[in-house]
């Protein structure tokens, strides 16, 4: 059965068989903002592998009529089979899903992924239905420049404190894009400021859209009413 799993649109992720299904939109929970619904990861149980293997092979079952001819029959597939299937833990030639992104992602060698679907080279999973983009296969510091330009014009009516502060949220988006290509840990990014509503979450929804294509529902400011600092 493993050698037919990739064909039939499973993958796995830690230690689990999985599939890409689209999500409806929803409300991002305590922000009262939506998330555009997109591809998610749906963990495979016995219910939901059951129809995607039946559909891809055929099981048959053969009876003895009381003439001594066999006879086969469609069947679904054996509820202990699939069982077995789901913990076995390792599937040699199923691909293993890293994560879904809604825009083009670097890759460890330095290229851009940029075709939707699934990238071996990377186990990421692309859903871009953007315009198409043009990358130089040897851009100058030129080039870098006029893009970061570019970039950073889009904060034009944030108050840094100073051009470090500018340049680090630069990095915080630059690490968003090129994430899927850094083997090992990356630096984290701190977002504060001297007062409320200064537009930290906007800052930081701007690099997430650009980023990921979609603003992520898991973070938001603990609402603590013993302190009035946001982490």
């Amino acid at each position: 059965l493993t050698q037919h799993l990739a064909d039939a649109g499973i993958y796995q992720r830690d230690g689990n068989l999985c599939r890409i299904v689209k999500d409806q939109d929803s409300k991002i929970k305590g922000i009262g903002r939506k998330a555009a619904g997109g591809p998610v990861v749906d963990f495979h149980d016995l219910h939901s592998i059951t129809p995607v293997i039946g559909n891809k092979i055929s099981f048959q079952r053969e009876r003895i009529t009381k003439d001594g001819e066999i006879t086969t029959s469609a069947i679904t597939p054996p509820a202990a089979l699939m069982h077995q299937l789901l913990r076995l833990k390792t599937w040699p030639e199923t691909p293993h899903l890293v994560g879904i992104t809604r825009a083009p992602f670097m890759r460890p060698d330095g290229t851009i992924c940029t075709d939707s679907g699934y990238d071996p080279e990377t186990g990421w999973y692309l859903d871009y239905h953007g315009s198409p983009i043009v990358v130089p296969e040897k851009p100058t510091r030129a080039t870098a420049e006029d893009a970061a330009r570019t970039l950073l014009s889009l904060t034009d009516d944030f108050e840094f404190m100073d051009d470090s502060h500018r340049a680090a949220f630069l990095s915080y988006l630059l690490t968003l894009i090129a994430r899927p290509g850094i083997e090992g840990h990356c630096p984290a990014h701190v977002f504060t400021a001297n007062t409320p509503g200064a537009g930290k979450t906007l800052l930081v929804d701007i690099a997430n859209l650009i980023a990921f294509g979609q603003v992520p529902p898991g973070y938001q400011a603990p609402q603590n009413a013993e302190s009035a600092d946001e982490w």
